[in-house]
């Protein structure tokens, strides 16, 4: 039995399965229902805290899980990995944007930096490879669930929601990136994994301590449910 095949099915399961139990939170109440609550309550999935939260914790699972299955496969490296950068340079945009903390700040600007220009090696590693570019490619559904709890988090919350959802993609990027160096077939693209892994590794150690250092981890005051600490 394929225990891969396995686990991606039901992590990505999971996944769908708390964005649907979110989404029913999060449901408006009609006038059978009784008094409809205040609007900044009933504004859809990515409104409520909570439920953004479980979110993104069923989103670190399935990413863990998708990129360990698609280090194995050049055709799902590429994309893989060019999403992972756009994710962090959109969500190192907003970052930068909304933090008012010194240090995250720098942290995101250079999340933009390292980003941009690990997108631009990539390309180069495909063109090297002789491996064609996927045309017109933008962030996957769970990708842009954690753009979209990012951009909703409240003032107070935000710095928490973008430590705790970079601690998580900077996992599933080195689970994705070393598996292809590993096990990858295509000699361009794993000279290109094996060069992201120390970037990765590096990234993933000043998120930890940013997030250690702060706290991140202990419930907010808003009430905002938090991952268990890897």
């Amino acid at each position: 039995m394929n225990t891969q095949r396995l686990i991606l099915p039901a992590a990505s399961l999971a996944f769908y399965l708390a964005i649907a139990a979110c989404s029913a939170q999060n449901t408006p109440a009609t006038p059978e229902d009784g008094p409809v609550a205040d609007a900044s309550e009933t504004t859809g999935i990515g409104s409520n805290p909570v439920s953004n939260a479980v979110q993104d914790g069923a989103s670190a699972a399935v990413g863990l899980a998708e990129a360990t299955a698609a280090g194995r496969s050049t055709e799902l490296f590429v994309p893989a990995a060019i999403i992972s950068d756009m994710y962090e340079i959109e969500a190192g945009r907003i970052a930068v944007e909304r933090t008012t903390n010194a240090e995250l700040r720098q942290f995101a600007q250079r999340m933009i930096d390292h980003h941009t220009k690990a997108s631009n090696d990539f390309r180069a590693a495909l063109k090297q490879g002789n491996v064609a570019a996927p045309a017109n490619l933008a962030l996957d559904e769970r990708r842009q669930g954690l753009i979209d709890n990012l951009r909703q988090a409240s003032a107070q919350d935000f710095d928490t929601v973008y430590r705790n959802q970079q601690v998580a993609a900077h996992e599933e990027a080195l689970a994705l990136h070393r598996t292809y160096a590993e096990n990858g077939d295509n000699q361009a693209l794993r000279a290109a994994a094996t060069a992201m892994v120390p970037i990765v590794e590096q990234h993933l150690a000043d998120i930890r301590r940013l997030r250690d250092a702060a706290g991140a981890m202990a419930p907010a005051a808003t009430g905002s449910a938090a991952a268990p600490r890897p």
